[in-house]
């Protein structure tokens, strides 16, 4: 991985040095920090002078000769490096001459200085500060991936993120040719690389054609980082588990998805419905398992419960927050699903309180009032303008006859500890104000939106 040039300009041992030209080059990337000891120029090769690094140098060998100090600079711009740091200015190079700084300046390469004579600089001091900071950098995938919950600590999250990094597709291959991981969309694969590890199978790092062009230097930090990975989280890799079936599944992983369910033995087109227990116990996950009986796999994601099943009949979970999506015909439906059950889950919720469990239908409904809501205090008041007319306790009763009580005048009685009578007699006196049936189509529908759309702004 790699650090932008002017970030180093913060370290302490470079935070006197000063930019003498080139500094629109600053943004460059650093992969690495070497020192140059050549006096001649075509002695400077790819093996020399890898790209991307930060040179160091005080052209001891050649202070008194300006035109061999420009071979050197014109060597290393050419050959892709960073930028240049001089020692000892005032006791070995007397002064820089125009000549180096006007290249400098057009080519974008910074020369940067070290204070002026001293003789107690040290290229060991600025070599340390910018290793560790790049070492830091590159451990930053490791760091962000433990913040993550346990269950996805893993290579197979080390890959996907390394490829975001990237912006080019990653995929981690078994015996030369299998793919089990891919990250990103299958392209032309234009480096390759071993990966060492304990077990007996090989694995190989593929990297595609990418948004940007890659060096050699960071190619080799992206394969010592996935190498550290595999040191960490390699054993077992290769383990089955449903927890990585359901990941690659809400990430969109076709390749782990179809090796993972051959080996599962988990036929993934027969699955046509997916539950989700919202902040479960994961105590629940054996018991509700036994519910679906043998067609159901499930893992815990995020602290939610979730299964997948066949077609299931009559159903019903005992646990509070369920939601429920069935008919779902392939993986895309049921990507979108979860999408919406995180996006919009907590709306649902707060319209059907007393739910036992939610449908994907009234899921959707929360996402098209949220929606609306997102429009503006006029779109809201303007749809929930038809129930002014009514009482607070008409609003009340026609809100939980058709949010909670199921369009119900028994259910709707019950919760609001009223006779079953004496909600008819209210819905009879909305509909008598409002000039007709307040439970028939399409009245019933704007109501019903109002309600919802009103509960939503009351308990946001």
């Amino acid at each position: 991985m790699s650090v932008k040039l002017k970030e180093l300009l913060a370290l302490s041992s470079l935070q006197d040095s000063v930019i003498a030209a080139g500094e629109e080059g600053l943004n460059k990337d650093v992969s690495s920090v070497s020192v140059l000891e050549s006096v001649d120029a075509s002695l400077i090769n790819k093996d020399l002078c890898p790209g991307d690094e930060l040179v160091l140098t005080g052209f001891v060998n050649c202070a008194d000769d300006p035109a061999c100090q420009l071979a050197n600079i014109k060597a290393l711009c050419e050959g892709g490096e960073a930028g240049l740091v001089l020692f000892y200015t005032g006791i070995f190079v007397r002064e820089v001459d125009p000549s180096i700084l006007a290249y400098c300046s057009l080519h974008a390469f910074p020369l940067i200085l070290m204070p002026a004579n001293r003789r107690d600089l040290r290229y060991s001091d600025v070599i340390t500060d910018v290793m560790e900071c790049i070492i830091h950098h590159e451990d930053s995938i490791l760091q962000d991936i433990s913040r993550l919950p346990a269950e996805r600590q893993n290579l197979h999250t080390a890959i996907a993120m390394l490829s975001m990094r990237l912006q080019a597709p990653i995929a981690l291959v078994r015996n030369g040719s299998q793919i089990i991981t891919l990250a990103g969309e299958e392209s032309r694969w234009i480096f390759r690389a071993p990966l060492h590890n304990a077990g007996q199978e090989q694995l190989s790092v593929w990297i595609g054609q990418g948004r940007t062009s890659f060096t050699n230097v960071q190619m080799r930090h992206a394969v010592s980082l996935l190498q550290m990975a595999v040191d960490l989280w390699g054993t077992g890799y290769s383990n089955v588990s449903i927890h990585e079936l359901v990941v690659s599944i809400l990430q969109d992983d076709p390749l782990r998805m179809a090796s993972l369910s051959r080996q599962l033995h988990i036929d993934i087109p027969s699955i046509h419905e997916m539950w989700i227990v919202h902040k479960a116990n994961p105590d629940w996950q054996k018991q509700a398992e036994a519910f679906f009986g043998t067609n159901v796999f499930s893992d815990m994601i995020d602290g939610d419960l979730i299964l997948f099943s066949g077609d299931t009949n009559d159903i019903r979970l005992p646990y509070p927050h369920v939601y429920c999506w069935q008919r779902l015909v392939n993986t895309v439906q049921v990507r979108r699903a979860y999408g919406q059950y995180r996006q919009y889950g907590p709306d649902a919720a707060r319209i059907y309180p007393h739910a036992g469990t939610l449908s994907a239908r009234q899921v959707v409904f929360a996402m098209q009032c949220r929606q609306l809501m997102r429009q503006g205090e006029a779109a809201s008041r303007q749809c929930t303008s038809i129930l002014d007319v009514l009482s607070s306790v008409l609003i009340e009763t026609l809100t939980v006859y058709f949010l909670d009580g199921s369009f119900s005048t028994t259910a709707t009685g019950a919760l609001m500890h009223v006779h079953p009578n004496t909600i008819k007699y209210r819905l009879h006196q909305i509909s008598e104000i409002l000039g007709y049936p307040a439970n028939e189509d399409p009245g019933s529908f704007l109501l019903y939106q109002a309600a919802a759309v009103k509960r939503l702004v009351q308990n946001a």
